[in-house]
């Protein structure tokens, strides 16, 4: 199996010029989530700004002079390209503001396959979360760096790193906090998660409650009332 994801990855990447040894390849899970859902879905959670941040001290920490953001909108959705759009501008920005001399770029769009395979093979790559990042980071030949978000995902990987022979290293920035999971049923769309700091469950909940107009705001702040007399 391993073999045959190599020869995968090399057939694949062969339409394209790989990413060189000084450059850290980082993707952002943008295009398949709307701004609007973002702040419900991922709550208080360390955002575009961390991320970019644990790039550019990966970054200094390798020597590489260059950071290519991976973040498309495979499906196109309007949402979904302006998340892109605002997620690339805000990691660049937050790059150059800690490290000048680090250039930064949005690579041009590809498919899910074309952008997979760039991405395994990096020098250096920082994923965010979800399976799209979990399969990259699996591929990936390089050194693998995880942002609080992919904690979840670190024993899956690095059990399948292990696996195909490949180097282990792969390093998670820990969280600064506790993170729950709240899910809240909605009908008819169904459970929905909700990301939250352990400390500030009660603020995450109620902003669920008030954009999905789920309640009365000040009718769920307040205990239910007693039996009748």
């Amino acid at each position: 199996a391993a073999a045959a994801i190599a020869a995968w990855v090399r057939d694949e990447g062969s339409r394209f010029v790989p990413p060189p040894a000084d450059c850290v390849v980082v993707h952002l899970r943008s295009g398949d989530r709307s701004r609007r859902a973002e702040p419900l879905e991922i709550g208080a959670l360390p955002g575009v700004a961390q991320y970019a941040r644990i790039a550019a001290r990966v970054c200094r920490d390798a020597a590489c002079a260059r950071v290519v953001v991976v973040a498309a909108a495979h499906h196109d959705t309007l949402d979904g390209l302006r998340a892109v759009r605002d997620d690339v501008r805000e990691f660049c920005a937050v790059v150059a503001r800690g490290a000048e001399h680090i250039a930064c770029a949005h690579r041009p769009p590809d498919t899910a396959d074309g952008d997979l395979a760039y991405m395994a093979a990096a020098a250096h790559l920082v994923v965010h979360f979800g399976g799209y990042s979990a399969l990259a980071a699996v591929l990936c030949r390089g050194r693998v760096f995880g942002g609080p978000l992919f904690r979840p995902y670190a024993a899956g990987v690095r059990a399948a790193r292990r696996r195909a022979g490949m180097d282990t290293l792969l390093v998670v920035c820990a969280p600064p906090r506790a993170i729950v999971a709240l899910v809240i049923d909605v009908a008819p769309v169904g459970p929905l998660a909700v990301y939250a700091p352990a400390h500030d469950v009660g603020a995450a909940a109620r902003a669920a409650v008030a954009e999905w107009a789920l309640a009365d705001a000040d009718a769920g702040a307040r205990p239910p009332a007693g039996p009748a007399a």
